[in-house]
């Protein structure tokens, strides 16, 4: 059974709204990358794009994802019942990371509110080849996308000289949140990679982070050979195809206890106002799922 969402921003109607690149990391690779402008139909200041309008990735989900933003915070009260956010994210990828910081605001300040979960994706999972860290497809994302974004958002990031993959990092992560180290492992194996350049996908890497958050390296060693854990790893995989996910990070919103055919999902690393917009469209119901089968 797989689930169409209404994919946001896209589809949103919002006032006082323009059109924002924003990361996002497609399973397989556009081979080319144009810029239709229609400024009539997406109201975007020319200093955004110079052809005024909406990127087009040879019908493909594109690497900088367009998506809405707004042109001041939230000036409006909700009244909410308790949203559930799944996000579907992956270590290998750098959108990723810089969404992070954004959900961890959503979650820190509208705990109670606003669940965030997150979900493990892997982009490149055996035995599909590993993008070359030298190669010129990844040089030019970062330069074009990743880098801008990490500066806007006061973040230091760095191209990683290793393509692991990135399970073993799922799993371990998946171990840190049955301690109640979620965010804290999160947090360690990102830096560990986008900023200090280590291959996540050696265990010894991954244990020394382990240690360095409070864990044990031994238990973390025993739980990654532990058929439970690394089943949630595929869980959230299968989930994903269900949903017919294209990429990372993925951001699917629903009412606590909906069943995902009543979700929306928001693509790309969002900004929080457009999180918070969403999040307050879904608690008032002012947003209809269109779900079906594919």
């Amino acid at each position: 059974m797989k689930h169409r969402f209404p994919i946001l921003p896209r589809d949103a109607k919002f006032s006082g709204a323009w059109i924002l690149e924003l990361g996002f990391f497609p399973t397989r690779r556009p081979e080319l990358i144009t810029c239709a402008g229609n400024p009539a139909a997406y109201p975007l200041p020319p200093s955004l794009c110079p052809g005024g309008g909406i990127g087009r990735h040879a019908g493909l989900r594109s690497l900088c994802l367009t998506a809405w933003g707004f042109e001041s915070p939230l000036g409006h009260q909700f009244t909410v019942s308790t949203i559930q956010l799944d996000v579907w994210s992956d270590f290998v990828c750098p959108f990723c990371y810089l969404a992070e910081p954004t959900l961890d605001r959503v979650s820190r300040e509208h705990a109670g509110e606003v669940q965030v979960s997150w979900r493990a994706y892997e982009l490149r999972p055996d035995p599909e080849p590993t993008l070359d860290p030298l190669g010129e497809y990844l040089r030019d994302i970062w330069a074009e996308s990743v880098l801008p974004m990490a500066a806007e958002r006061g973040m230091t990031l760095s191209l990683p000289p290793v393509q692991p993959r990135s399970r073993l990092a799922h799993i371990a992560a998946a171990y840190a949140a049955g301690q109640g180290r979620s965010a804290e492992m999160r947090r360690a194996i990102f830096q560990a990679f986008f900023e200090r350049g280590e291959n996540i996908g050696l265990l010894s890497v991954l244990s020394r982070l382990a240690t360095d958050i409070g864990l044990e390296a031994a238990q973390l060693a025993e739980a990654v050979g532990f058929g439970e854990i690394a089943q949630q790893v595929l869980d959230d995989a299968e989930l994903a195809r269900e949903l017919s996910l294209g990429g990372v990070p993925a951001i699917v919103l629903r009412r606590t206890g909906a069943p995902f055919e009543q979700a929306v999902l928001l693509e790309g690393a969002q900004s929080y106002e457009a999180i918070m917009e969403v999040v307050g469209q879904v608690a008032r119901g002012e947003i209809q799922p269109n779900p079906g089968e594919e």
